[in-house]
């Protein structure tokens, strides 16, 4: 599933060099209790060329763009430094391995957030760039991505992505899918994170449902999907009966105000021409008044 991720999203020439058969998952989250609401962390150990590297994944469970966002992954990348010198063999060593940092984003604003912590520092004039922090971190953006393209990329990821913008009557069967490829992946950290992108992800499409990974099937799933959007089409065709019947009544209260309003009219003029009558008025005159003919009234 992780290397599914990093072939198909991290469009690099380094991932070519990936010796995948090493791939382990290492350490445990460094996202503070802040934001383990909004956000999930993992982390990977790979080789390339011998070399070792860690792939740092940053899952954003918000649709709101953070400006300061690389602000963030860098701490947790600091944080994780710290952590790693812990270890006497690292210590030992010349230089630190390497980290390549991803964010991983689902909501529908585009990502205008600088991606380099330079763009959000201000540097005055004569101060040398070398005394700047250099970061960056690297975006995977499930918008800037066609449904065409994630297709046929046919993973975890391109599934979980489609979920915006599946049909209705098929989401039961992407998210089916997607927790069957989920239950196959070892690792349990793994599943938590993706299992809560996915909730997220369902949520946002006005899916609120307890899916628990560990103990439901993909079929269970689907079926419970399906009841909840045959429910909710239930829900919205009473809801539009009510209004209708509402607006029925409504319309009726107008009706029976304007018959009110008119009869009242009605019942003025005629009294009116009556006392008119009454007065020897010219008849041609009174019906001119009241629109009443003399001849009709007792």
């Amino acid at each position: 599933m992780v290397e599914e991720l990093i072939r198909s999203f991290v469009r690099e020439e380094f991932v070519e060099d990936i010796d995948f058969s090493k791939l382990t998952r290492t350490f445990n989250s460094f996202v503070t209790e802040e934001f383990r609401e909004r956000e999930s962390d993992i982390i990977w150990q790979v080789e390339i060329k011998g070399s070792t590297v860690y792939f740092y994944l940053l899952i954003e469970f918000q649709s709101t763009v953070d400006r300061f966002m690389v602000l963030r992954l860098l701490s947790y990348l600091m944080l994780f430094y710290l952590e790693l010198i812990k270890d006497e063999n690292v210590r030992k060593r010349e230089q630190l391995p390497a980290v390549f940092p991803v964010l991983l984003y689902s909501g529908e604003e585009i990502w205008t957030a600088p991606q380099s912590i330079e763009e959000l520092i201000q540097i005055p004039l004569r101060l040398p760039s070398a005394f700047i922090p250099i970061f960056r971190y690297y975006k995977i953006a499930e918008n800037e991505w066609s449904s065409e393209s994630l297709l046929k990329m046919d993973n975890i990821v391109s599934r979980l992505f489609l979920i915006e913008t599946t049909d209705a009557k098929m989401i039961g069967e992407v998210v089916g899918e997607a927790i069957d490829v989920l239950k196959r992946e070892v690792d349990p950290e793994l599943r938590r994170s993706f299992g809560l992108w996915l909730r997220w992800l369902l949520k946002k499409r006005n899916i609120d449902i307890e899916i628990d990974i560990e103990t439901m099937t993909g079929q269970e799933v689907r079926t419970m999907l399906e009841a909840n959007l045959r429910r909710h089409e239930e829900e919205m065709l009473e809801k539009g009966r009510q209004e209708g019947r509402k607006e029925g009544r409504k319309e009726g209260r107008q009706e029976g105000r304007q018959e009110g309003r008119q009869e009242g009219r009605q019942e003025a003029d005629l009294i009116h021409a009556r006392e008119m009558k009454a007065l020897n008025v010219d008849r041609e005159i009174i019906k001119k008044v009241t629109g009443i003919d003399i001849d009709t009234i007792e």
